[in-house]
Order: C-alpha cells, then sequence, then structure tokens
C-alpha cells in the first residue's frame, strides 16, 4: 500500500513536469494535474495538501532545476569547488555559463522563471529559498578565500548576472528574437555565453585572493 502511494505520488510530480514542458505554466492547476496523472484531484490534496503543497514538493525536485553539483561538474569543477582558476571571475564565468547550460536542459524549469516573473505562487517561492541555499553552497564551497575590493558588490553583481540568465533563457524557449540575437539557436545562445564571460571579468575581474567573498568594508 505504501508503494501504491509513493508511486502515484511520484505520477503527480511528473504531471506538473509534463504540464509545464508541453503547454506552460498556465495549464497547471489542480484538474490539470490529476487528468494528466490518471489520478482523482483528491489525492493531490491528501497527499499534497493542495496545489501549493504541490509545487513546493517539485520545487525540491532534483530534475527540476540544477543542483550545486550538477553545474560544477559542467563547469570542469570538482564537487570541493576546486580546479579553477585563482581569481573569482574565472571561477565565476564557466559557473554561470554552466548553469545557464543547464538551465536550458530543463524546459519545466525554464516555464519556472517565466512564472515566477509573470506572479509570485508557491513553486517560485520555493525555488527562490533553494536559490539562496544554492548561492551560499557556492560561496562555500567555490569562493572561499576570495573577496572584492572596495568597491565591488559581489551580491548584487551575481543578482544582476543571474537575473539576466533566467530572463533570457526563458525566452529562449520561445525561439525569439533578443535585441536582435536569436535566443532560440545555438548561435545566438553562443554570444551570450560569451557576453556572460566578459561581463564577469570586466566586473570581477580585480577580485584578489583574501578572506570571505561578498563582504562590504565598513564606513570609514
Amino acid at each position: 500500500m505504501a508503494r501504491d502511494k509513493e508511486r502515484t505520488k511520484a505520477r503527480i510530480i511528473d504531471a506538473v513536469g509534463g504540464l509545464l514542458t508541453r503547454s506552460g505554466f498556465r495549464a497547471v492547476g489542480v484538474n490539470a494535474v490529476a487528468e494528466a496523472a490518471g489520478v482523482d484531484k483528491v489525492l493531490i490534496y491528501r497527499y499534497f495538501g493542495g496545489l501549493a503543497g504541490l509545487l513546493e514538493t517539485v520545487a525540491d525536485e532534483p530534475d527540476l532545476w540544477p543542483t550545486v553539483d550538477a553545474v560544477l561538474a559542467e563547469a570542469g569543477i570538482d564537487e570541493g569547488g576546486r580546479d579553477h582558476g585563482g581569481t573569482l571571475a574565472e571561477a565565476v564565468a564557466p559557473l554561470l555559463i554552466a548553469y545557464m547550460r543547464l538551465l536550458g536542459r530543463r524546459p519545466a524549469a525554464l516555464e519556472a522563471v517565466a512564472w515566477g516573473v509573470a506572479e509570485q505562487n508557491p513553486l517560485s517561492d520555493a525555488l527562490a529559498r533553494r536559490r539562496n541555499e544554492w548561492g551560499n553552497d557556492v560561496a562555500g564551497r567555490v569562493f572561499r578565500g576570495r573577496k572584492a575590493p572596495a568597491d565591488r558588490d559581489i551580491q548584487a553583481v551575481l543578482c544582476v548576472l543571474l537575473g539576466a540568465v533566467d530572463h533570457l533563457m526563458a525566452l529562449s524557449r520561445l525561439g525569439v528574437s533578443f535585441n536582435g540575437i536569436e535566443l532560440g539557436t545555438d548561435g545566438g545562445l553562443g554570444r551570450i555565453e560569451d557576453a556572460v564571460a566578459v561581463l564577469v571579468h570586466g566586473a570581477l575581474g580585480g577580485v584578489i585572493p583574501g578572506a570571505d567573498p561578498g563582504v562590504r568594508p565598513g564606513p570609514g
């Protein structure tokens, strides 16, 4: 019986990802999920407490959002955060590009990003919490031993860059052109990757070995 319950829960969770991928975030609702999973909608309330609880569970699925380990592997950095260059820029640029590539392989994640831009929802709230945990993990494993000069706010720089990557990758799912760049093509995304590297090195290239990153100096 317990095994049947877990199988049913997995089908419901998978149905959310399928709806996001096939039909977009506006298609996600209790009735649509139940129909896609082939279950009575009462089970969504019984097992997850409703749509909000279901979406929070979906946010914890490793296949939805790129994990830190997956991004490190894609970037060629070992799990301990080593095997990258000595400057922060030389670590951040491949990480952002790896994150961008992995996000592009997850259409359900791109829909989740688009949904969070359109409106606040339980999935975007849960993913925001995961982003904070993700950022803390990366800071501890990769940014360790580096700090920003007095005039750099690494947290704000990364906020801008990650926001831009999320937005452009969400648009790439639509196959549209943005500022003359075809985001739905390998060539267009390659140009974005090159731009990310240029911006990272321009903004953080002066970061030198030191203490914790992102710590801003006090007044005076």
